[in-house]
């Protein structure tokens, strides 16, 4: 989910096998496409972009499965196949087994959420992504320009050097 920005509960529970395509450029660079389900927050369906690493994890993971890897089998799902229903709780139970359940805010402990994975997704692209077409950022996370720019970019200026000097 971080390396897409695709909503956890609404849009990643949703997906099947046959929602992924496991394409590479013309330069030989690996990725996946996602044909979201209409089941997200627009109730449109859309096209998703995910990086390397979600490719290598979706792959890793269809190789340690069983059963459950067909093209009308559920990603997320429970051992016998049914969707998740309450992602939340497999989200808790992954941070935890891997000693990562809190981040520091100053003194306060926060609990990450599966939301943290979608703003942690947006939040890399504005500062580490040169030249990013906020426009295409929007559709790929199937939000708006004006809600990327209010809740997401918390980037320095000096964090830009490159596009000021």
């Amino acid at each position: 989910m971080e390396n897409t920005g695709l909503r956890a509960g609404t849009e990643v529970r949703s997906l099947r096998w046959r929602d992924i395509e496991f394409a590479e450029t013309t330069e030989g660079q690996k990725y996946i496409r996602v044909a979201v389900p209409s089941s997200g927050k627009s109730r449109r369906p859309k096209q998703a972009i995910g990086r390397f690493t979600a490719r290598r994890a979706l792959e890793r993971m269809r190789q340690r499965r069983t059963d459950n890897v067909d093209a009308d089998d559920y990603i997320v799902c429970h051992r016998h196949g049914a969707p998740a229903q309450h992602f939340r709780e497999i989200f808790d139970a992954v941070i935890e087994e891997a000693g990562v359940k809190y981040h520091l805010d100053g003194d306060r402990k926060i609990k990450y959420t599966p939301y943290c994975l979608r703003h942690t997704c947006i939040t890399f692209r504005l500062r580490y992504t040169k030249n990013l077409n906020l426009l295409s950022l929007a559709r790929q996370c199937g939000t708006s320009l004006a809600m990327i720019e209010s809740n997401y970019d918390a980037t320095l200026p000096e964090e830009h050097l490159d596009e000021f000097l």
